[in-house]
Parts: structure tokens; C-alpha cells; sequence
């Protein structure tokens, strides 16, 4: 198929979208797996418990509870974050491909290699200043994603705790808006929950389908 698509928009687009479909059916059916999991093992401790008296019942669940935390909070939160951690991989990925291939296709010197700075603020300045592109950070497309290189950030370099400072602002508004996906705990850590990746994904997907209409087809 990639065969028949000529442009450098085009062939970027089309492995954007088979990198998303494939993420976000992997996150939902892994979310799923993981409710199932914990509510299997809740059933079992549920059966078992029904059998003994209130006394031992109690020591049941206590026994137990190690295994129902694993479960319910620890599992999540490494798939969670690691699954998010992939996602902005995969932003970052693509914005590079972007620029090498619009600098293979117009025969340019000048690598987004050599510019300075890292990660997307790069390929940001590399396809405004370099290549001209009319790169779209002016909305709240943009704005996501560097939210999402924050929140990125904490849980890569920083168990997930937020440093205090002015730059996690956006990220508290940010949780604000979608308290149902993420939050803060009391210890200023981000938690990610139940729906989040695929608030993410959907983020992303948004923002490079408006980057998109910005691309010249070489």
C-alpha cells in the first residue's frame, strides 16, 4: 500500500493512523483484561470468605489484601505509564521521520540533527524555521502535547511526582479538565486512571491530523 502513496504527507499519515488503531485497541483490550483479572481474584476471595466465620473472614481478606493491591492499583499503574511513555514515543518518533523525510525529499543540508534544543520543541523549530512548514502551536492541539511531555517527564524521571513550579500549572488545569482520567495524589504524584492512554491517543491523533493539513506534499 505505502507503495502507492507518493507524497511525504501522505505515507507519514497513513503509518500515523496504523500506529494509533494498533495502541489504542492494545490499551483497550488490556484495560479490560486487567478489570477481569482483579474481579476474578475478588470473586474467589468472595467464595472463600463466604465459608468462614466472621473472625477468620476478616483474616481472609487481610491475608489477601497484598494481592487485591497488586491488582487493582500496582498492575495499572505500570501498565498505565508505561503504555503513555510508549504513546509519547511514538509522537516524538514520527515528528523525527517527519523532518528527515521532508529533508531527504527536498535535498536539504541542514539535519534536524543540527539544530539545537531536544525532543519535540526540535522538530517544532526544525519544521517552522528550516523547512517552512506553518507548523500549528498556536492551538490547543499543541498546547496538549506539550501538557503531555510534563506529565511524560514526571513519571519517566520523577516517579511521577510534579516538581513545584510555575510549568505544572498547565498540568494541574490539565487534570482539572479530565479528573475523570488523571489525578494528583496527596503526595503531588500523577496518577493515571481507567480511559487516560486513550484520552492520549486521541490527543495525539488530533494534533497530527491538524499538522497534517499544514504539510505540502513535498
Amino acid at each position: 500500500m505505502l507503495k502507492s502513496l507518493t507524497s511525504v504527507r501522505d505515507v507519514f499519515y497513513t503509518l500515523l493512523e496504523f500506529e494509533l488503531i494498533h495502541l489504542k485497541e492494545y490499551s483497550e483490550t488490556s484495560e479490560e483484561h486487567l478489570i477481569e483479572e482483579k474481579q476474578r481474584f475478588q470473586d474467589s476471595i468472595d467464595e472463600m470468605a463466604e465459608k468462614l466465620s466472621d473472625e477468620d473472614k476478616e483474616d481472609c481478606y487481610d491475608f489477601h489484601s497484598d494481592e487485591y493491591w497488586r491488582l487493582s492499583e500496582i498492575s495499572p499503574r505500570i501498565f498505565r505509564n508505561s503504555l503513555l511513555l510508549t504513546t509519547y514515543s511514538l509522537l516524538e518518533h514520527r515528528l523525527m521521520r517527519l523532518c528527515l523525510s521532508y529533508q531527504r525529499e527536498r535535498k536539504i543540508a541542514l539535519s534536524v540533527n543540527d539544530i539545537q534544543g531536544k525532543g519535540i520543541r526540535k522538530y517544532q523549530t526544525y519544521l517552522k524555521k528550516v523547512l517552512l512548514i506553518e507548523f500549528p502551536d498556536q492551538g490547543n492541539e499543541w498546547k496538549d502535547m506539550l501538557i503531555l511531555n510534563k506529565i511524560r517527564n514526571a513519571i519517566a524521571h520523577n516517579d511521577g511526582i510534579l516538581d513545584e513550579n510555575r510549568s505544572a500549572n498547565d498540568i494541574y488545569d490539565f487534570v482539572s479538565d479530565n479528573r475523570d482520567h488523571i489525578k494528583i495524589t496527596d503526595t503531588n504524584s500523577v496518577q493515571l486512571q481507567v480511559g487516560f492512554i486513550q484520552l492520549a491517543l486521541d490527543k495525539v491523533a488530533k494534533f497530527f491530523r491538524v499538522l497534517h493539513d499544514k504539510l505540502p506534499d513535498k
